[in-house]
């Protein structure tokens, strides 16, 4: 399996097909969509991407989406861990030290967050994917 860098074009491109691999186990995902802007980048510039689930199908794209009930942004770094680990605490941590910013529908994040859905940066199983064509 190739590996890429990090928000390269390659790489989102290759997420984007691992996430249309596993539409069809994304049954009871939360109508969420987010847009990921990443600032601090490699590539000289802001980077942004969108993810989430729309009536149950996930989404990962390039670029900003149609409809985003929230954006968030952060740091290169920040979001290669949050999106690379799977684990809940670092966007927690990096919003409470002032490392992440939310703009949108907080109240619809925190609710598919208590329902227990891996709403930002996937489930861990999507997190190991990603580590496996990661730089």
């Amino acid at each position: 399996m190739a590996k890429h860098m990090f928000l390269s074009d390659e790489w989102l491109t290759a997420v984007e097909a691992l996430v249309a691999d596993r539409a069809p186990h994304a049954a009871g995902a939360p109508d969420l969509v987010m847009d990921v802007v990443v600032t601090d980048t490699p590539f000289g510039e802001l980077r942004y991407f969108h993810v989430g689930s729309d009536a149950g199908a996930p989404l990962w794209g390039h670029g900003p989406a149609e409809r985003a009930d929230i954006t968030v942004t952060t740091s290169y770094d920040i979001a290669k861990d949050m999106f690379l680990t799977g684990d809940a605490q670092t966007p927690m941590q990096a919003f409470f030290t002032g490392k992440l910013t939310l703009q949108g529908d907080v109240t619809k994040l925190i609710a598919a967050s208590a329902g227990g859905a891996a709403v930002l940066g996937g489930s861990a199983d999507l997190a190991a994917e990603l580590r496996a064509i990661t730089e």
